[in-house]
Order: C-alpha cells, then sequence, then structure tokens
C-alpha cells in the first residue's frame, strides 16, 4: 500500500457564489495501469442575509435595557450561534455582551465611555459547521450618574443584587462583563493620563518636584482626585468583581470562553485603579488557571490582545 498526503486551498476568488461545490481528482498510473477517484466537496457559506437591530435607540448606562436581536439570518448547516459585542471606542476591540448561545437576541444594560457616548455593537453568526458573519449597529448611551463615587455605589448595588439571584454562569459571566466595563470607562474619565495636573492637584496635593503631584492625606491617584475612602471601596468592589468573575469562569470551563474572560480582566487591571492585592490576584489567574506562562498554550488573536494589554497594565 501506497500513501500520498497534500494540502489544497481554495481562495474566495477561485469560485462563484452559485457554485454549491467543487471536485478533486486524484489519478494514479505505472507502466501498465490507470486508475482515478473523484472526491466532490460542498461549499460551506456562511450565514447571510441578516441584520442587528437594538430597542431602544437612546438610553442610560447601567438603567436603560437594551434588546438587541440577530434576525433574517439564513443557512443550510443549521443550528445557528450568535455571540453579541460592544466597543466604546471606534477602534477599540469588541468586548462581549454574551458567550456564543442559540437565542437570536439578548437583554442587557450598556455602559457609557463619555456623558452622551455613540456605543458600537456587533453580532457574531456562525453555522453549525463554524462558518461566520457579522452584522453592526449603534446605539446613544448616556451617562446616569456624574462622579466616579456614584459609578462604583451603582456597580456594587448591581453586583449585589446579581450575586443574590439563582443565575447560570452564562448569565453571570454577562452581567460581571457590563459592570466591569462601566468601572473601566469611569476610571478613564476620573483620571486623563494625558493632562499634566501641576499645579493645582485637584487642590488636594501640591507638587514640590518633577511635576508630580504629593497628595494630601486622604487623597490618591496622580492627580489626587479621588479620596482614600472612595479608592478603598472602589478596590473592595474589583477585588469582589475579580473573584466573581474567576468562579464564574471556573463553572463554564470551556476553552471557547477564554476570550470573553481575558476581555473583562482586561477591564479591571487599570493599574490606576488597582492595587498589589488586585493585581496579584489577575497575576495568579492568568499564570494559574488560564496557564498564559506555559509557551506551548495556544492563544487566538484575540486573546493576545487582551493578554498582551493585562501584562502591560501590571
Amino acid at each position: 500500500k501506497y500513501f500520498y498526503r497534500t494540502q489544497l486551498k481554495i481562495y474566495q476568488q477561485d469560485y462563484t457564489p452559485s457554485q454549491s461545490s467543487f471536485q478533486v481528482q486524484l489519478t494514479v498510473s505505472n507502466e501498465t495501469y490507470l486508475g482515478f477517484a473523484v472526491l466532490e466537496v460542498p461549499f460551506n457559506y456562511p450565514p447571510q442575509g441578516g441584520q442587528l437591530e437594538v430597542n431602544p435607540v437612546i438610553g442610560y448606562s447601567l438603567t436603560t435595557e437594551f434588546i438587541l436581536t440577530a434576525s433574517l439570518w439564513s443557512d443550510e448547516e443549521l443550528p445557528l450561534g450568535y455571540q453579541f459585542l460592544a466597543s466604546y471606542q471606534a477602534d477599540e476591540l469588541p468586548s462581549g455582551l454574551s458567550l456564543m448561545q442559540s437565542e437570536p437576541f439578548i437583554q442587557t444594560y450598556l455602559s457609557a465611555s463619555t456623558p452622551i457616548s455613540t456605543v458600537y455593537l456587533f453580532v457574531l453568526v456562525t453555522d453549525s459547521l463554524g462558518a461566520q458573519s457579522s452584522a453592526n449597529t449603534t446605539v446613544e448611551v448616556r451617562m446616569a450618574y456624574n462622579t466616579l463615587e456614584e459609578a462604583v455605589n451603582k456597580v456594587g448595588e448591581r453586583l449585589d443584587e446579581l450575586l443574590s439571584k439563582d443565575l447560570s454562569p452564562e448569565e453571570i459571566m454577562k452581567e460581571v462583563s457590563v459592570l466591569s466595563k462601566e468601572l473601566e470607562n469611569f476610571e478613564k474619565l476620573a483620571f486623563d493620563t494625558q493632562k499634566n495636573p501641576c499645579p493645582n492637584c485637584m487642590d488636594h496635593g501640591s507638587c514640590p518636584q518633577n511635576e508630580m503631584c504629593a497628595c494630601a492625606n486622604g487623597w490618591t491617584l496622580p492627580d489626587c482626585s479621588l479620596s482614600l475612602d472612595d479608592f478603598l471601596e472602589m478596590i473592595t468592589l474589583k477585588t469582589k468583581l475579580i473573584k466573581t468573575l474567576n468562579e464564574t469562569y471556573e463553572n463554564l470551563g470551556s476553552e471557547q470562553d477564554k476570550e470573553f474572560y481575558l476581555s473583562n480582566l482586561a477591564s479591571l487591571s487599570n493599574p490606576y485603579f488597582n492595587t498589589n492585592q488586585t493585581l496579584s490576584l489577575i497575576q495568579g489567574i492568568l499564570s494559574n488557571h488560564l496557564q498564559l506562562a506555559n509557551s506551548s498554550v495556544p492563544l487566538t488573536y484575540h486573546e493576545a490582545i487582551y493578554s498582551s494589554n493585562i501584562l502591560s497594565n501590571l
């Protein structure tokens, strides 16, 4: 018996949308005989014809419940799977609003990165053989409160409410994702890394040298804008979010959920709004639970970006 193996790559420009399959013919010969075999391979086209809708089209962060619906999608290879994502900047890598699911809709809160934000929404639609399409739309989300302290209180209330319910790990992961993003967005607004806080230091410190603020007792951050009590309250909340996220991922236990998990850890890893305790928790998760220190563990493109952002913050 003789074996021969080769690889064949088909590019999109090599076939037309009207083609349903292609044929591979193998010819084998020697000095006396000629034989051949034909294999017909069907094309699997991604889901088509659908759209993403959101209702309402204007709302408030962590207050308005938005319904995202993927409608009119068709494909021969059923069932279809749907994953919903959101981006809070036009050039930002989208973060998950849901894991891959069979239902073509979700009901969710959204965050806001500015007082009046345009949030970019996406849905990935995947057929049973892995072919994938996407659709997108936008929604206007307004901040429901004005300060980081109010945001911490609101996120804390939502988290306590979430943990008091009997929810599936998928539902908990979805909710924690939005809460983590809300905290991250307010952290970015609370301290502008591009702005020199000297000489005023938000009236809570001074700049004795090197244009760096020396905060008065009871104040923190490089610009002295956050009271130490509020900072410690936020650290307590963030610790709770990280532990909830970790426990939920352990209950899911699916490799395909790692990207969603990493996007949430990235939201919680802002170096200005963490302590050695919370950053050590994140580092331990990366090393022990996700095994990122193991060079033999493969990462997808998006997993690698999220991991790079987290490690940079650490």
